[in-house]
């Protein structure tokens, strides 16, 4: 069962952490720090690593559980809502990355130390008063945005920048995305919840992150699909349906397509990393 929640808000907290039981998700880009030791993360299906001393970023929107820990003491997150993110007009070639289901995991080893103490003065300081947050904030944003031009660098290509129409529209349609996406809807559904006609949609999906409305549709629906196929024993075609593919001959040709693999092998790949 995956739990799912519109948005978490704008926290920043540390603790312990504990292997998730099952997937959620929540419509916020969440940061992670730890310094010690490393946690790995099922991401869309994917297994995905969060080493020390690397901020890690993530779209919690797509289905995510943490499913190893190894000698982690202490672990430091931080939740964007999706507007406030958007906000900052970051480059599209880190935003598109998030969407697409990547972990962003910065390059940077030098920064380390300095997240280390900042991430802890800034879960200490978090509840003093508006003022103070205010403050941490604007922090955020500067140290989000060094990550998103160190990835941009190291990754070249589109650099352009959405307008705030535009990264409105987004925050529109990855809350409805993310309600919605099992439920097979289209996405002329989709531009009718948000308001705008189909063709603007598109456009101004794309030139936010990247990629169309109906690959960013696809890709959670994948990830869903994929996180089933390697955590269950459902059947292909159940999972599939409950992913939000109208047919089993659609399930087949995006994961042909995207994942260049077929549900039996990626099934196969989960039970050995499983030790099943």
């Amino acid at each position: 069962m995956i739990t799912a929640a519109a948005s978490l808000g704008f926290r920043s907290w540390v603790g312990v952490p504990q292997r998730m039981p099952g997937p959620h998700l929540h419509a916020d880009v969440e940061l992670n720090f730890l310094s010690r030791g490393r946690v790995e993360y099922l991401l869309g299906g994917e297994r995905v690593t969060v080493p020390a001393g690397r901020l890690a970023a993530l779209w919690a929107a797509i289905p995510h559980q943490l499913v190893a820990i190894t000698g982690v003491q202490r672990m430091h997150w931080l939740t964007v809502p999706l507007e406030v993110l958007l906000s900052w007009r970051l480059p599209a070639g880190f935003t598109s990355a998030l969407f697409a289901g990547r972990l962003v995991v910065a390059g940077d080893p030098a920064m380390g130390r300095l997240d280390e103490l900042t991430f802890a003065r800034w879960a200490g300081e978090w509840d003093r008063s508006p003022a103070r947050r205010e403050q941490i904030v604007g922090e955020i944003a500067q140290r989000i945005r060094r990550l998103a031009l160190d990835w941009q660098d190291d990754h070249p290509g589109d650099d352009a920048r959405g307008d705030a129409e535009h990264a409105a529209i987004l925050v529109r349609v990855a809350r409805v995305v993310a309600e919605r996406y099992r439920d097979g809807i289209s996405v002329a559904a989709i531009a009718g919840l948000v308001g705008v006609h189909p063709k603007y949609l598109a456009g101004a999906f794309r030139r936010q992150c990247g990629m169309g409305v109906h690959d960013y549709l696809t890709r959670m629906r994948l990830g869903h699909a994929q996180h089933l196929l390697r955590t269950t024993r459902r059947a292909v075609t159940d999972i599939a349906l409950d992913s939000g593919f109208g047919s089993l001959n659609a399930f087949y040709t995006a994961f042909r397509r995207q994942l260049r693999t077929t549900p039996a092998a990626l099934r196969a790949q989960g039970a050995a990393s499983h030790g099943q």
